[in-house]
């Protein structure tokens, strides 16, 4: 799945004990991250998982919580997005099995309500920091962008105001 030609053995086995060196080491633990197998199929430990996980599971803990710590459990979850999901990588599995739009609609959903939260608040910054980080993974995103221009006429400018309502502006 990673490839996109067929690799030697031998080569997948190497970038697996690199994977699993690398996991150790960045964890010190002797915790079998990626344990050994007589097959072919390649498992992860229970509690290996990747950023959008962790920020699906504050997603989900910030909607039962009040809402300053709300905010806070977002922003930690947000702080993980670098960019588009696999950008660069080349891989078509990704794709193929929804993980791209899943991320995607993750953090998306993640920075509109945190930018809701501080629009609340009145904290522009707060609003711009938060849609920022969801234009990261997919640009010209409307509600994103809407809940900037409404930051953007909270500030005085009423070209934001008028654009985040939806409305035309008078002639």
């Amino acid at each position: 799945a990673l490839w996109t030609v067929d690799v030697r053995d031998s080569t997948f086995a190497n970038v697996v004990s690199d994977a699993r060196r690398s996991l150790e080491r960045a964890t010190g633990d002797d915790v079998a991250w990626i344990p050994r197998t007589l097959t072919d199929e390649l498992t992860l430990h229970t509690e290996v998982c990747t950023d959008v996980d962790v920020i699906a599971e504050r997603l989900e803990r910030a909607r039962t919580m009040t809402p300053n710590p709300a905010h806070a459990e977002r922003r930690v979850g947000l702080d993980l997005v670098a960019g588009m999901p696999f950008a660069g990588t080349g891989y078509t599995w990704n794709d193929a099995e929804g993980l791209t739009s899943a991320a995607i609609v993750t953090v998306t959903a993640a920075a509109a309500e945190m930018a809701e939260h501080c629009l609340d608040l009145g904290d522009v910054e707060g609003v711009f920091w938060a849609t920022g980080q969801g234009l990261l993974v997919l640009p010209g995103h409307e509600e994103l962008i809407s809940l900037r221009m409404r930051a953007h006429a909270a500030e005085g400018d009423l070209a934001g105001e008028w654009a985040g309502q939806g409305r035309d502006q008078p002639v």
